[in-house]
């Protein structure tokens, strides 16, 4: 489960939109990126049940195609990241 979760965060860092936050000092405070993956086909014998066609659930437990990554000014240490949109 970690690899899979590693794979969506690089595909979301080096394909997803960018959003910079900024203190109130006018200082970059963190880095999110925000990707939305392709809807996966359903099988055309099997359906559904032999792939899902979502990455994981968001916060209200629908299932989503958005992955969210958040990441210190650094660009290096993850602060958070999530199936869903921020």
């Amino acid at each position: 489960m970690f690899v899979q979760v590693q794979f969506y965060n690089a595909v979301t860092f080096g394909l997803g939109a960018r959003k910079d936050t900024f203190n109130k000092k006018g200082q970059l405070d963190s880095i999110s990126f925000v990707f939305t993956f392709p809807p996966i086909v359903p099988h055309p014998y099997y359906g559904e049940s032999r792939g899902a066609g979502w990455i994981g659930r968001d916060q209200n437990g629908n299932t989503t195609l958005f992955n969210t990554l958040h990441l210190d000014p650094d660009c290096k240490t993850v602060r958070n990241s999530y199936p869903g949109k921020p």
